[in-house]
């Protein structure tokens, strides 16, 4: 059982190391990825030094939907909002929320392993 803790310690670590190091997905990416056939545009801005980007595209029941991915100065990937019509606005990814609750995660998993 102890072998099993470790395993899914060892993943959340990894999961948290690529969090706080890793860009995830850049704009470069995203611009990349126009080639895909259920893309339809792309529209890149600046607003309160980020980078936003806005992607039209059809999702696989051929509903449209509108993503907003916002990076930092770094190109890290911090949020991405789905919006489909007619609906209000859900947030996907928010690279802090994840942080947060996978931090908390780690800490319950080190306080049972310590308990044990």
């Amino acid at each position: 059982m102890k072998q099993i803790r470790g395993k899914k310690m060892n993943q959340m670590e990894k999961e948290m190391y690529k969090l706080i190091y890793s860009p995830l997905i850049t704009p470069k990416n995203l611009v990349e990825n126009i080639h895909l056939e259920n893309y339809e545009s792309i529209k890149f801005f600046k607003t309160n030094g980020k980078i936003v980007c806005e992607l039209n595209c059809s999702l696989a029941h051929g509903e449209p939907a509108l993503f907003t991915y916002s990076f930092a100065d770094n190109d890290f990937l911090e949020r991405i909002h789905k919006q489909l019509p007619g609906r209000e606005p859900e947030i996907v990814f928010d690279r802090k929320e994840k942080i947060k609750t996978l931090n908390i995660r780690l800490h319950k998993k080190q306080k049972t392993r310590c308990a044990v």
